[in-house]
């Protein structure tokens, strides 16, 4: 379940802010279909939704994280490929970003 595994879900249940029908979308197309590698969330500009920030299908890490903004919160989902043993394996890892330099959402405050 996508809300589940992102924990976005509960955390917009309990705090009135919804997810947008693309958030699901775009997290299929990454899960399942396997046509992304990563995903960037963020609140609307009224605060009220949590939205798609920015898709990839580039596959570089530093190229994931120079997409997360240093003033702004967000969510993210990476597709993190490694190597065990002779075959390739993937993972999908959840960020909730935020930084010193963050400004905080006002459902936050």
């Amino acid at each position: 379940m996508f809300g589940s595994s992102l924990g976005l879900m509960s955390w917009s249940q309990s705090s009135g802010v919804g997810v947008s029908a693309d958030c699901l979308t775009q997290y299929q197309e990454l899960k399942l279909k396997k046509k992304l590698k990563f995903i960037i969330f963020k609140l609307n500009d009224t605060n009220t939704e949590i939205i798609v920030d920015k898709t990839s299908t580039e596959s570089d890490y530093e190229q994931f994280l120079e997409n997360l903004p240093e003033d702004q919160p967000r969510w993210a989902v990476y597709d993190f490929e490694y190597t065990k043993g002779e075959g390739k394996r993937n993972k999908l890892t959840f960020y909730s970003w935020y930084t010193s330099l963050s400004s905080k959402p006002p459902i936050l405050e």
